[in-house]
């Protein structure tokens, strides 16, 4: 049985219904693309 955190003193607390990373946000990130692909 988990705990549900209380939020302090300028935070606030929301429920995440669904999240997701995109695959090719990860490789990006580690940089598995190479040099040559850039964001736009």
């Amino acid at each position: 049985m988990s705990t549900q955190p209380s939020p302090q003193k300028g935070e606030i607390l929301i429920r995440v219904g669904a999240c997701s990373v995109n695959n090719m946000d990860l490789n990006l990130r580690k940089q598995w693309y190479g040099q040559d692909f850039h964001e736009v």
